[in-house]
This record gives structure tokens, sequence and C-alpha cells, in this order.
């Protein structure tokens, strides 16, 4: 079947005779003719047609019936769609966290971006993602069964810091818990503690955090994930959980390149302890300590890597807490921390293989470990 469309033909009539002899004058009349297209042309109006017949934009060829140059047609439909190979100005450029893709369903162009990452041109982190201080999006860990307390240094919706820098008061990002900076001893907060954005905590040695109420995270299977970095040196409370003046849980440094782990039911007792040695405490670094069916246990991370120096112990003093003690950050029954920490998780439980590896993946990644 033939499309016809309607142009405007001018006609030039030259002097002469008519059939009956007599002259016709010059004339200049207009003249509606029929052009027949083929069922492959796209059909082009009359103003298109007096300047000589130029496509639609996209479109190119002797019959309007390509895409031109930077467009496609990937879904068929016969309308040419801007092209991912477009150039400048028309290029779509989603970074190197994703891939501009054409959809064969709907013949548009768009991003495909990388797990964790969204937005028009990848440039937001996703839901259930969060931007770390290296600028990756990494999974936000709120969802993980168990967790109690959590407290981040990149949050700084949780804290409140003085004129003089000083953090007065942390938040647990997911419960009431409230560590609060004891007057005159509270730690300073640095955006740039351990480089490229990782901001931190930093306690001199005399400074300390303790919650203004009570948690019930210790009362029986627990574990507890750190981002620290501490200063040679012995007797340095990284953690504590204790009754008034009785410790059931403590988490020190000792000597040059030693943490050390107790856990004593009841409070106040001796033993139950686990150690481990790493590499120098100068360094930022993951440590972990938890307590499941009468085993307590002690792990710091060569990177990611918990196994790497681990230690674990099975005794009387390895039982139940109970109760609903204090939690405190830089301090324990021997002394302060001088050192820094940039993240706390608590877990009411211990966490299965699976999701203690995004754990892991996600503090490795966030604090660049």
């Amino acid at each position: 079947m033939k499309k016809w469309t309607w142009i405007s033909v001018v006609a030039l009539v030259a002097v002469g005779c008519g059939d009956d002899g007599g002259r016709v004058d010059d004339t200049m009349m207009d003249v509606d003719a029929q052009v027949p297209m083929t069922d492959a042309q796209t059909p082009m109006d009359a103003s298109e047609a007096d300047l000589g017949g130029e496509c639609p934009a996209g479109m190119a060829g002797d019959d309007c019936s390509e895409c031109a140059a930077g467009h496609q047609d990937v879904d068929g439909d016969g309308t040419c769609q801007l092209a991912c190979a477009a150039p400048p100005p028309d290029d779509l450029d989603c970074g190197d966290r994703g891939a501009c893709v054409e959809s064969t369903e709907t013949g548009l162009r768009g991003c495909e971006c990388d797990e964790g990452y969204g937005g028009e041109t990848c440039e937001t982190c996703a839901d259930g993602f969060a931007e770390s201080p290296l600028g990756d999006c990494v999974p936000v860990p709120n969802l993980l069964p168990g967790l109690q307390i959590w407290m981040d240094a990149t949050n700084g919706d949780e804290m409140v810091v003085n004129d003089s820098d000083e953090v007065t008061s942390w938040s647990n990002v997911i419960g009431s818990e409230v560590l609060v900076g004891q007057s005159g001893a509270r730690p300073a907060f640095v955006a740039d503690h351990w480089g490229e954005g990782r901001p931190a905590l930093v306690f001199d040695g005399a400074d300390r955090m303790a919650t203004t109420g009570s948690t019930d995270a210790f009362a029986d299977e627990y574990a507890v994930y750190l981002v620290v970095s501490a200063v040679s040196g012995g007797g340095q409370g990284v953690l504590s959980v204790r009754q008034s003046t009785n410790y059931g849980v403590i988490l020190e440094t000792f000597g040059p390149a030693t943490y050390e782990y107790r856990h004593r039911n009841p409070f106040g007792t001796t033993g139950g302890d686990a150690v481990a040695t790493l590499r120098p405490t100068d360094e930022v670094h993951l440590v972990r300590i938890r307590r499941t069916a009468g085993l307590v246990q002690l792990s710091v991370a060569e990177g990611t890597d918990l196994s790497a120096n681990e230690s674990q112990e099975v005794g009387a003093n390895s039982g139940a807490l109970g109760g609903s003690p204090l939690f405190e950050l830089g301090r324990s029954e021997n002394g302060f921390l001088e050192g820094a920490i940039g993240e706390v998780l608590v877990f009411d439980g211990t966490l299965t293989a699976d999701d203690r590896d995004m754990l892991v993946e996600y503090l490795g990644t966030k604090w660049g470990l």
C-alpha cells in the first residue's frame, strides 16, 4: 500500500498560443500533486519538503529510515533514541560505579549501577547503603539480628561536639543509650584522625564515655565489634561493662602489642581471661570479643581476617552475666585508653557466619582496613 503526502508544486507556463490560437500571458500558478512514498519512509510535512526534505531529529538517510549518528532503535519501534555511544554533549556518563545500557523494552538508555549505588548516574548510595569516609557505598548493619548498640563516628547527627571539639554525647544509632563524655575528661572528635577522611573519637589516656543508663546486651551471649587504634602501653581500658565498681567485661591493651579480654562471672571476680597478640597497636584495626555457650573469645583482625589472631577460653568464669550493667568506652579498672575509636557495634547474641562476613566486609570497606 502506498502512502501519500501533499506537496505544493509551482509550475511556470511559458508565453505561447492556446489551442484556439489565442495568446496566453505569462502565468505563475500553484498545482497540488500527490507524491507516493514507500512504507519504509518517514512522512515529511510540507514545510520539511519545501526546505529540501530534512529528517526528524534522530533520523537520517535519503528516505529518513535510518538512525542518525549517536542514536539507536534497539527496541525496533521505528523511533530513534539517544545511544550510549552518543558524543558530547549528548553522552551519558555513569562514572566508575555503573555502566550505560540501552533497554530493548523501552528503547531508552540509562545507567545500570553497581551494587550499593543509585541515582540517575550512580552518584548516590542505594537504599540500605551509606557512604563511607573513603567515598564507597557500604551496606548498613542496622538490619542484622540482635544489634543493640551502634556508635558510629561518621554519623555526625548522633554526636554532640562543643566549641572545643570535645564530644559531650554520642548517641546509639538504633536505640536509647547515650554515651556521655565525663566533664573535664571528654574525648575529642577529629574529623580526619586516620587520614583519608576517617574520623574518630580520640582519647588521651584520661578520657572516657559512659552510658547514662544500663544495657542488657551483655546478659547472656554477646558479640562486640570495634574499629580502634591504641598507643602501645599497659593497662589501657578500651571498653568495660560493670556494676558499680565490679567489672564483668573488660577489653584492655597490655604491653607493646597485646589486647586482653576478660569476662568475669559473677561481677568483680578474677579469671575468665582471653589474650591475643597483634601487630603494632598504633594502626587502626578491627577487634571482636564474644561470649557463646560458655566460650569467651578475642579476635584481633589482620585486615579483615578475624582468625589471624584469635584466643579463646572455657572456664568457670565464662558463664552468663545477667543483669543490666553499665557500658563504658575508654576505661577499665586498670586505666584509660590512649588511642581512638571509630565505630562500635554490640550484639545481643552471636552472628551467623553469613551475617558476620557481611559485617566484616562493611567495616573493612568503610574504614579501609
